[in-house]
């Protein structure tokens, strides 16, 4: 149960909520920067300019890891885990025999794969609908629509 439905689970609501909070990031970042150039914040240290996000010491998104990079290291743990689990029911199981062993890690992977691929698309399609609606935070400000100009 754990190869076919939990791992995969876990790993998929990981993957997909670590997409989500780096799009979060980078629309904050959007956001910082917008505020940053329509009130001129910044500072000026030795002849350079700093930007407002820096002197606050907050991420800089452009040094994340990207979301593909990511789900891809989640996707590698999670066939790992399939495959040592898999070892290990088949060891129970049959003693360790190789033809049962391949047998039993490809099934588990064809359903740890399917059901992971499922929940990092319904956890993406989650985040997309919020990250909209989040989207809009940014364009008060900017647009003039928060100060009334």
């Amino acid at each position: 149960m754990q190869s076919s439905f939990i791992a995969p689970f876990i790993c998929g609501i990981v993957a997909a909520m670590s997409t989500f909070i780096i799009q979060l990031l980078q629309k904050i970042s959007e956001f910082l920067l917008s505020v940053e150039q329509t009130f001129n914040m910044g500072g000026f240290v030795q002849g350079s300019t700093i930007k407002f996000g820096e002197m606050m010491g907050l991420i800089r998104i452009e040094e994340v890891i990207p979301p593909t990079v990511f789900q891809l290291v989640v996707g590698i743990y999670m066939i790992e885990l399939i495959v040592m689990l898999a070892y290990f029911l088949n060891g129970i199981k049959s003693g360790f025999d190789k033809t049962t062993r391949n047998v039993l890690i490809g099934k588990s992977m064809i359903t740890a794969l399917i059901f992971y691929t499922i929940i990092v698309y319904v956890g993406l399609f989650i985040s997309a609908t919020l990250l909209p609606s989040l989207g809009s935070l940014g364009a008060g400000i900017t647009e003039g629509g928060m100060f009334g100009t």
